[in-house]
């Protein structure tokens, strides 16, 4: 469930998703959270540290914007990603979970073996 493979497509097939429905349709502020997601998915499929950070930053973006959209503030046209802003704000936190849960599998691995620091040799 953890995996940072499988958190990196959820990335990817978002903004994939966004892109497929929305063609011509996508502003400025979508095309932002589009590229934004697709970045985050590729650094959290190469385990980076950044990964945390950038995950964190696109996923919250995602659930901001889409309930700034889902407001009316912005009246008159659609700011968030192509579908309905509810559904973009709980994907959006859905992947902030998501990456808090997975947060130690980023950054240097730590080999497995015995430490020869430890009192229990």
């Amino acid at each position: 469930m953890n995996s940072p493979i499988s958190l990196g497509f959820v990335f990817l097939a978002v903004s994939v998703y966004a892109v497929a429905i929305g063609r011509t349709h996508l502003g400025p502020v979508a095309y932002g959270l589009v590229g934004l997601l697709g970045v985050a998915g590729v650094v959290v499929m190469a385990r980076l540290r950044a990964a945390y950070y950038l995950g964190l930053v696109a996923g919250g973006a995602t659930a901001i914007v889409s309930l700034i959209d889902w407001s009316g503030v912005v009246s008159g046209r659609h700011l968030g990603l192509p579908f309905h802003p509810g559904i973009g704000a709980i994907a959006g936190l859905y992947l902030c979970f998501r990456i808090v849960l997975a947060q130690r599998m980023f950054g240097p691995r730590k080999p497995i073996g015995r430490d020869p620091e430890s009192p229990l040799l």
